[in-house]
Order: C-alpha cells, then sequence, then structure tokens
C-alpha cells in the first residue's frame, strides 16, 4: 500500500561536519549565535529550544534539561510540557556550545546592567 505523501514522513538527514563548521562560520558573532549553536550540537526541536531558560542549563556540568516547549495552538504560542514523558531529558553539550552560552549569558548580563532599571 502506497503511503499518500501528504503522511509520507521526510527521512531527516544530519549535518555533516563540513556543513555544520559553515553554520558555525556564518553564526559566529550574531546576537543568536548560541541558539545556533545549540541547534547544532544538540539536535533540539525548535520549540524545545526556543522553551529553553537558563535554569535548564548547567555550565559546569555542560548539561542542559529540556522541561519544557514552545507550541502553537490555535494561533496562541504556549509555553507547556513536552508531549511525551521521554522528551523530558538531559541533553550534554560539547565544548562549543557550553562557550557559545557563556558568550551569551555575558551579552545578556551586559545589557542587562546597561538598561538599569528599565
Amino acid at each position: 500500500m502506497k503511503v499518500p505523501q501528504a503522511c509520507a514522513r521526510k527521512e531527516i538527514r544530519p549535518l555533516t561536519s563540513e556543513q555544520a563548521l559553515a553554520v558555525f562560520d556564518a553564526a559566529h558573532g550574531d546576537r543568536l549565535e548560541a541558539l545556533y549553536v545549540l541547534a547544532v550540537a544538540t539536535g533540539l526541536r525548535q520549540g524545545e529550544l526556543l522553551a529553553l531558560k537558563w535554569e535548564d542549563v548547567e555550565l559546569e556540568e555542560a548539561v542542559l534539561r529540556v522541561r519544557r516547549t514552545l507550541t502553537r495552538s490555535g494561533g496562541k504560542v504556549e509555553v507547556g510540557p513536552p508531549k511525551t514523558p521521554n522528551s523530558r531529558r538531559s541533553v550534554g553539550l560539547t565544548s562549543r556550545a557550553v562557550e557559545a552560552l557563556r558568550a551569551h549569558l555575558a551579552r545578556q548580563l551586559e545589557e542587562m546592567e546597561e538598561m538599569g532599571s528599565l
């Protein structure tokens, strides 16, 4: 039986090493560099990446915990728990990802200090 194209799942093809390095090079210095590095280094889904909070990240342990996801429902964007219990998980971070997150945190703290009480 042939599966209709609308129902057929696309096979996910991970980036090659060269493609991943090209993404890292292109993202270097971008305000969202850490997001791009995490996407490539962890394979997290878009909603999982966008729902991350600093409390989910342990830089010293080089691990992050997926505890929530961002979803769209009826035109609304909501943060909620992952669909399945197995989606709640810990993910190891590469040294590149930890470095990108440290730089992002430093930039955020600097921006917060510049903004003062705003």
